[in-house]
């Protein structure tokens, strides 16, 4: 009877075990996407580095964007806000080759252009120079991301229109564009 008795409570510890063990491997760990989700992300600095097309010297300019509020939700969409615009810009964004980038679409532009204007305006161009347009990438490398910060980097091109002699010459400059977030 005393083996029975020792047989049935080893019996019922491990069945307590078995589903203690079920449920804690039932919760799995937050993702980088979760993480990305999880608070509302303020501006820091957007940082841009490339080469001056007129004598080859390097530009770099930074500018501190902490008036810039941007939230990424669980369904995949964004609302980025600048203190200086009243309408709040909408976007998707995906993760991409695991986690490594991520893709955003939408709103994105309409924001950047206004924060990367005054970088632009200090930049030493040639005379008779005009900035024509600025393309952002869609997709940008993650280069940090973790709980209270996520810098993102992509090339941006900016594309120019230099005045030589009676002629306009089209050119494009990629430019290295870092962007930095806090929490």
């Amino acid at each position: 009877m005393r083996n029975l008795s020792l047989f049935l409570l080893f019996t019922l510890f491990s069945l307590v075990i078995a589903c203690k063990k079920k449920t804690e491997e039932a919760t799995p760990a937050p993702t980088l996407a979760d993480k990305l989700a999880e608070k509302e992300w303020t501006g820091d600095k957007a940082k841009i580095d490339g080469t001056n097309p007129q004598n080859s010297q390097p530009i770099s300019q930074e500018l501190p964007i902490t008036t810039i509020k941007l939230k990424f939700n669980s369904d995949k969409t964004f609302t980025l806000k600048a203190a200086d615009n009243a309408e709040p810009q909408k976007g998707s964004w995906e993760m991409l080759d695991n986690y490594t980038k991520i893709k955003l679409t939408g709103g994105f532009q309409t924001i950047f252009n206004s924060l990367i204007d005054p970088i632009l305006a200090t930049l030493p161009l040639p005379a008779g120079t005009t900035i024509t347009s600025v393309k952002i990438p869609e997709i940008f490398d993650v280069k940090k991301l973790i709980d209270t910060d996520l810098v993102i980097k992509g090339v941006t091109t900016i594309n120019l229109a230099v005045a030589a002699g009676p002629f306009t010459i089209p050119v494009a400059i990629p430019m290295d564009t870092e962007l930095s977030f806090k929490r």
